[in-house]
């Protein structure tokens, strides 16, 4: 048991390292949008959205972690992405939590929204404050990212120990999961992780490795977190006790599998 806890804490290291550089992948896209519109007078205005479209679309090739770039003024109205031109009959963001936070928090950094489902699949958003000249509220950014783009590279993750790999924010809610959870299973935030303890971890960014009956297949689980630096999340990979005891004689599965996703979420160079 004591070797298979110390080989949940590599793998979940290596899956750990992939996701901190998708998300600061996103973050910096976010951070060049907001220095773009900074040097621009007039980005809110109708005849600047074809150049902030390019400009979005621009930095989004090279880039499979990013699923699309949106920009959005200060009343919610959606002026600009990546993928089309025209904009015009997307809804507002106004009521979107994400965006109640941004207007509400002059200071308050990136921000994770909670999964949604689209025709194109699951995703999450990576999300940031525009501020105008003043520092007054000017709108919001936000940076789409695939739930895809992590199972794709979560699925070759030790099958068979029945391992499951997820980012989890602070206050339990599920961002994406292998195997893969519909958002509709997870209807509260605090259904995923409720565990005081578990949260407890997950809050003071705290690396660590304990067991867990998992609230989503019943099993009990050997599970590894980290903390992603500078966000409110936690990676989480775990294999699953039964296949520990029946098979941890077997040779365990290589680590290749990940050992060069890391670099891979960097192609196409940096920011």
């Amino acid at each position: 048991i004591q070797a298979a806890h110390q080989h949940v804490a590599q793998t979940t290291a290596l899956a750990h390292a992939h996701a901190q550089k998708v998300l600061e992948i996103n973050t910096a896209a976010l951070d060049r949008v907001a220095h773009y519109l900074a040097t621009q007078r007039d980005w809110h205005a109708s005849d600047s959205r074809a150049d902030l479209h390019n400009f979005l679309a621009g930095i989004q090739q090279g880039f499979p972690s990013i699923q699309s770039l949106w920009v959005f003024a200060d009343d919610g109205r959606p002026l600009a992405q990546s993928a089309v031109e025209d904009v015009s009959q997307a809804p507002t963001a106004a009521q979107r939590i994400y965006f109640r936070y941004h207007r509400e928090n002059p200071v308050g950094g990136h921000f994770l929204s909670r999964p949604l489902d689209f025709d194109t699949g699951p995703q999450f958003a990576v999300t940031r404050r525009l501020n105008g000249p003043d520092g007054h509220f000017a709108g919001v950014a936000t940076s789409g990212v695939y739930a895809d783009y992590f199972l794709s590279q979560w699925r070759a993750l030790e099958p068979q120990y029945g391992s499951s790999t997820a980012l989890i924010r602070e206050d339990g809610a599920l961002l994406v999961r292998y195997p893969p959870v519909s958002v509709n299973t997870v209807p509260n935030s605090q259904e995923l992780v409720s565990d005081p303890e578990v949260l407890a971890r997950l809050r003071n960014n705290e690396a660590a490795v304990f067991e867990l009956q998992s609230p989503l297949d019943g099993q009990l689980r050997i599970v590894g977190v980290r903390s992603i630096q500078g966000y409110p999340v936690v990676l989480s990979h775990s294999i699953t006790m039964d296949a520990v005891l029946a098979g941890w004689h077997r040779t365990l599965a290589p680590y290749g599998a990940l050992g060069a996703v890391a670099g891979f979420a960097v192609t196409g160079g940096g920011l």
